[in-house]
């Protein structure tokens, strides 16, 4: 019956995750709001990387993509390859003090701005400016306490 309630609190964080990347803000705030969604299938992948697989980074990527409007599988491209890249090396990223942890992550995150970037160039689409490329920073800004929450919220709720 744990594995369920655990399933359950995965399901809701990505849930809570999904609605906080569309969340909408005014312009000077939405470079605040980082992608949610990846921060915390990235912590997912890391915890619990048996939970969390490139099956399930397509399904969140495709989401993602239908819910920004971008272009189909672009972002299920870049979620894919950042769980790969988590799960591959899960063992080694969970023992990480946090700032050696925080910067592997915002490694991560500017791999995936690099190919977003890559993608919309292809397609000829203007690219927002500096707000593209400063995400990832305020993203790892967040990155200690969305683990610290995730790790309690796991743990409360025996999530295996």
């Amino acid at each position: 019956m744990s594995n369920n309630r655990g399933g359950l609190v995965i399901v809701l964080t990505l849930a809570l995750g999904l609605a906080l990347r569309i969340l909408p803000l005014p312009d000077t705030l939405q470079l605040l709001n980082p992608d949610w969604l990846l921060l915390i299938f990235i912590y997912w992948c890391i915890t619990l990387p048996d939970r969390a697989g490139i099956g399930t980074a397509w399904f969140l990527g495709l989401l993602a993509d239908v819910i920004s409007g971008q272009l189909l599988g672009q972002q299920a491209f870049i979620y894919c390859l950042i769980a790969y890249i988590c799960l591959r090396f899960h063992q080694r990223l969970r023992l990480f003090p946090m700032p050696q942890q925080m910067v592997i992550i915002l490694l991560l995150l500017f791999l995936g701005k690099t190919v977003n970037f890559w993608v919309i160039s292809l397609y000829s689409q203007p690219i927002e400016g500096i707000q593209f490329w400063i995400t990832p920073f305020v993203a790892i800004l967040f990155w200690p306490v969305l683990y610290l929450l995730l790790r309690q919220l796991r743990r409360a709720y025996h999530v295996q």
